[in-house]
C-alpha cells in the first residue's frame, strides 16, 4: 500500500508547485475591506486576504491565545482561476515560520489549502 501512495504524493506535490501562476504586474487588489472566510480559522484567513504583500502582521489565535507573525509572500491565480496567497506564519513558540497557502473559494470566501510542501521560487 505504501508503494501505491508514493506516486499520488508526488503528483500532488507537482500540482501544488506548478498549478499556480504569478499575478500580472499590473494586477491591483481593489478590496477595501477583509473578505469573509468560512473556515475554522476565520480571523487568520481574513488577515491573509487583506494584508499587504510583504508586510508583517500580528495575529493572535482566539482559541489558544498564541501570537504569530503573518507575512503574505506572494499572490497567484490557481489553475482553475482562484485567487491564492502564499504566506508564512511564525508562531511565537516556534523556531521557524511555516509556509502556507490560502485561496478564495467563490462559495465560501478565503480558506487555507492544506499542502504537504511548498516549493520556494
Amino acid at each position: 500500500m505504501k508503494v501505491a501512495a508514493r506516486p499520488m504524493l508526488m503528483l500532488s506535490m507537482i500540482i501544488a508547485a506548478f498549478g499556480c501562476t504569478r499575478m500580472p504586474a499590473n494586477y491591483s487588489n481593489t478590496n477595501t475591506r477583509p473578505v469573509l472566510a468560512e473556515t475554522n480559522n476565520n480571523e487568520l484567513m481574513q488577515l491573509v486576504a487583506s494584508a499587504r504583500i510583504g508586510g508583517v502582521e500580528t495575529f493572535v489565535d482566539p482559541v489558544t491565545g498564541l501570537a504569530s507573525q503573518i507575512t503574505v509572500l506572494s499572490e497567484y491565480f490557481s489553475a482553475n482561476g482562484r485567487s491564492c496567497r502564499r504566506f508564512s506564519q511564525h508562531l511565537s513558540n516556534a523556531s521557524a515560520p511555516r509556509k502556507k497557502l490560502g485561496c478564495k473559494d467563490s462559495a465560501n470566501g478565503w480558506r487555507e489549502i492544506p499542502v504537504s510542501h511548498i516549493v520556494d521560487q
